[in-house]
């Protein structure tokens, strides 16, 4: 990801589905000052049931992504610093893409690559509840109509 400007910026990027948990796929993203292309950094699984989550680093990337509206600035580090946050991202085990991000960004922390207590402030913004997987699984049934109040599955409750 070359530049002329010597600096990149850190970006967390999730989605807006209105039917399931917000999802913070393609979680980092590096880019060099007003870029149209980044690189993503995120954890993955087929699906919320799933145990195997992998880590990837997709690079040459969309910015401006269709499925990924909302975009925040995290950082801005030298470009020199990109092998840290790659090699911290690498670091971390995969897992839930929300868990995966907040592990990350502490690393980050620790390094002194983004503001102290960025990790702390994501993590009040976690969209799956804290039961692990069992419970985000709960959780998006709820959220998408499956569950009634009354904790009772069944077809689509909505109306």
């Amino acid at each position: 990801m070359p530049t002329t400007q010597g600096t990149l910026e850190i970006h967390i990027a999730r989605t807006n589905y209105r039917d399931q948990p917000e999802h913070w796929v393609r979680v980092l993203m590096l880019r060099a000052p007003d870029a149209a292309r980044c690189t993503f950094v995120h954890s993955t699984a087929e699906s919320m049931a799933c145990r195997e989550y992998k880590r990837a680093i997709d690079h040459d990337q969309h910015f401006k992504h269709d499925s990924f509206p909302y975009r925040d600035k995290l950082a801005s580090i030298k470009v020199e610093d990109q092998r840290q946050v790659l090699a911290a991202a690498q670091a971390v085990e995969p897992q839930h893409c929300q868990r995966y991000v907040i592990a990350v960004l502490e690393k980050l922390e620790g390094k002194g690559l983004v503001p102290r207590g960025t990790g702390t402030g994501i993590s009040g913004k976690l969209v799956v509840e804290q039961g692990g997987k069992n419970e985000a699984v709960k959780y998006l049934l709820k959220v998408q109509g499956w569950v009634d109040p009354q904790g009772r599955v069944g077809w689509n409750t909505r109306k």
